[in-house]
């Protein structure tokens, strides 16, 4: 009886320790931040964010999009 208990006290400790273990290790890979030490710096010197290989925004390709969006005809749902 108590070696059973012992023995079901390990595997969870076990299941603990890889559970928390594989927990860690997917968060720290998705802290791959898009920003690095030297933007951060730039952001507290400038006050702002220069980005060199942005292309700047095309307005009237977006307000094409979004009227041609708007443009489409939904379909009504389904009654059941």
């Amino acid at each position: 009886m108590i070696l059973s208990v012992l023995s079901l006290g390990f595997a969870l400790m076990l299941t603990v320790v890889v559970v928390l273990h594989y927990r860690r290790r997917a968060a720290s890979s998705a802290q791959d931040s898009l920003l690095t030490d030297d933007m951060i710096r730039q952001i507290e010197q400038q006050g702002r964010l220069d980005l060199e290989d942005e292309e700047p925004l095309d307005l009237d390709e977006i307000r094409e999009l979004e009227e041609q969006f708007w443009e489409e005809s939904w379909d009504e749902p389904e009654e059941w």
